[in-house]
């Protein structure tokens, strides 16, 4: 099961988390700096995944340009867009550095976050085009 299929917000699953789960676990996503953990604690985590703020250490096993290409984003539009409509849906969440990443396979059912670049635009694009969702 994928609850952010259902676009419940972490912070209140971590509080709902808090209340049923009789065993530790630990709050996962857009955790990356002690506020955060805080944050998560405060609402009822053992602990915290920060699995993005690590990948582009020098720890990482991931290639160096994928960690140049992290470090460096600008959060722009990386293909140009030709169709007024689709640049201006498309312009607003590519506008700030913290949208560098985007959502994958929500048509399928197997969301997954990866960094923003024109293979992940280009797959949602071919699956919203081809499955009639977004």
């Amino acid at each position: 099961m994928n609850l952010e299929e259902d676009d419940i917000g972490g912070l209140l699953l971590l509080a709902l988390a808090a209340k049923k789960l009789k065993t530790p676990y630990l709050a996962s996503g857009g955790i990356g700096d002690g506020r955060g953990l805080a944050a998560a604690i405060t609402l009822g985590a053992d602990g915290v995944n920060c699995g993005t703020l690590f990948m582009a250490t020098q720890e990482s096993y991931i290639h160096q340009n994928i960690k140049d290409e992290m470090v460096n984003a600008s959060g722009e539009i990386l293909t140009p867009i030709t169709s007024p409509l689709l640049y201006n849906l498309l312009t607003l969440p590519f506008c700030l550095p913290e949208n560098d990443t985007t959502h994958i396979f929500r048509t399928l059912k197997n969301t997954a976050r990866v960094f923003k670049n024109k293979v992940s635009f280009f797959l949602t694009l071919y699956l919203l085009l081809n499955r009639g969702e977004s």
